[in-house]
C-alpha cells in the first residue's frame, strides 16, 4: 500500500487513507480506530486463516472458536471477544497466562493464538514459548505470530546470558532481578515491560 492510498479498515470498517509519517508498520494509520499496519494484519491473517477470507472483524458473524491473545491490542481483542470464545490474556495479571508453561486445563482445545510482539521477549530457548503454543492448539488450529524486525545486521540481546529472572517491586516499582550462566547476579531498575509491569522483559 502506497502512501495516500485509500482503505477500508478491517478492524472498525471504516474507510480512511494511508499517511503514516516514519515507521509504516507501527503508526496509528486508521483515523478511526487508530489501527496500525500490523493490528491489521493480524486480523486479516486471523480470518483468512479461521474462515477462508479476508474481510473485516465489522462483517463478520460470530462463531464458536475458542482463542486467546497474549497481552493483544484493545482495538482488535474487544471486537473479538464478541465474535469467539476469545480472551486476552497477560504474563503479570489475570487472565494469566504463562506461553511456556500453559496449565493442563489449556492443552489441545484452542482453535487459534495471536502472539504480536511477545515472543521475542521470552527467556531463552524461545523453543519454549512454541512448544507451549502448539501444545494449546487443536489439530489444524491457528497461530497468528509478529515479531518485529530492523535494518541493524545483529540482534541486539539486553540480557544475553540470561539464566532466570524475577522481576520484584520494589519501593513502588518494578525492577528486574536477573541471574546469568556464570552464576552472578545483577539489578535492573529501570526495565521496560511489554505490556504492563512483570509481563515480560
Amino acid at each position: 500500500m502506497s502512501i495516500g492510498t485509500a482503505f477500508t479498515c478491517n478492524i472498525c470498517g471504516q474507510p480512511s487513507v494511508f499517511a503514516p509519517v516514519e515507521d509504516w508498520r507501527e503508526e496509528p494509520t486508521c483515523t478511526h480506530c487508530h489501527s496500525s499496519v500490523r493490528m491489521r494484519s493480524i486480523v486479516y491473517c486471523l480470518l483468512d486463516g479461521l474462515l477462508g477470507r479476508a474481510g473485516s472483524l465489522s462483517d463478520t458473524a460470530p462463531r464458536k472458536l475458542l482463542g486467546a491473545g497474549l497481552s493483544d491490542w484493545e482495538g482488535y481483542a474487544a471486537p473479538l471477544a464478541k465474535l469467539f470464545d476469545y480472551t486476552n490474556t497477560f504474563f503479570h495479571c489475570e487472565p494469566r497466562l504463562d506461553i511456556c508453561r500453559p496449565g493442563p486445563e489449556r492443552l489441545g482445545v484452542y482453535d487459534f493464538l495471536i502472539s504480536s510482539d511477545v515472543f521475542e521477549h521470552v527467556p531463552t530457548p524461545v523453543s519454549r514459548a512454541f512448544d507451549g503454543a502448539f501444545s494449546m492448539l487443536r489439530p489444524g488450529g491457528l497461530l497468528v505470530l509478529t515479531v518485529p524486525f530492523g535494518w541493524n545486521p545483529r540482534t541486539v540481546e539486553h540480557y544475553p546470558d540470561l539464566e532466570s529472572f524475577a522481576v520484584v517491586e520494589l519501593g513502588g516499582r518494578f525492577v528486574v532481578v536477573t541471574h546469568d550462566k556464570q552464576g552472578a547476579f545483577a539489578l535492573d531498575t529501570d526495565p521496560v515491560f511489554h505490556g504492563g509491569p512483570g509481563t515480560t522483559l
